[in-house]
């Protein structure tokens, strides 16, 4: 159906198919980029809707851009360009169209692949235990006692089994199944092991230390297990 936007998910689709591939050489997206989008289609077709949504984004960011300079008032609601071209709190690098058309997209990807894929691992498992899926919807029928009831959202956030089935669907789902990039940037990250007990006795603790300013990764497993 149009209204559910197959061309979006699509692209995401085929981005994250060929992001190992362009995490490995970059230099290939940058002259990818260049190139005529109907060579592009031609040659890598999986990617050419990627090219497209990131496209359409830069064409909003250079839309926002122009109307701030000629005084023009948004003809809809606000964007976040808006918001993020008049912050006089950020330097010029980071309110460049480039910068913003790349936050652009990660914000619009970031929440609706990863939310759509939570949700559907959520449902699975809620299908696939009616004894917990009638326990979530007998605490929601307090909330929400006919279908077209409405409840607020911050009595939703009251409801603890629904709560917790969120959190262990947050945990049980990955928004992303390659390796996560993290960094400290002020200080450093100590971790420490547990300390072994034999007896009265208590084992040294080990542990290591990462400086700060220094890229890491850590595989998505290790999120999901504690």
């Amino acid at each position: 159906m149009p209204e559910f936007a197959p061309l979006w998910h699509n692209a995401l689709m085929d981005a994250s198919e060929g992001f190992l591939f362009f995490s490995q050489f970059p230099w290939l997206e940058t002259l990818m980029r260049k190139l005529p989008q109907p060579l592009v289609r031609k040659l890598v077709p999986n990617l050419s809707s990627l090219f497209l949504m990131t496209g359409m984004v830069r064409e909003k960011v250079d839309q926002v851009q122009a109307d701030l300079a000629n005084d023009k008032k948004p003809d809809g609601q606000r964007t976040i360009f808006h918001d993020l071209f008049t912050n006089d709190s950020l330097i010029p690098e980071e309110k460049t169209p480039e910068r913003l058309a790349a936050e652009g997209f990660s914000v619009v990807a970031a929440g609706s692949q990863t939310v759509a894929h939570t949700l559907a691992v959520i449902s699975y498992h809620l299908i696939a235990n009616p004894d917990i899926l009638k326990k979530l919807q007998d605490e929601l029928a307090g909330v929400m006692p006919t279908d077209n009831s409405t409840p607020k959202w911050s009595r939703l956030e009251q409801l603890p089994y629904m709560g917790a089935i969120i959190q262990e669907g947050l945990r049980v789902s990955c928004g992303v199944s390659h390796r996560l990039q993290r960094i400290s940037p002020d200080i450093d990250l100590t971790f420490k092991t547990s300390p072994q007990i034999h007896g009265n006795s208590k084992q040294q603790v080990k542990g290591w230390i990462i400086p700060k300013g220094v890229i890491f990764f850590s595989a998505i497993f290790f999120y999901t297990v504690i």
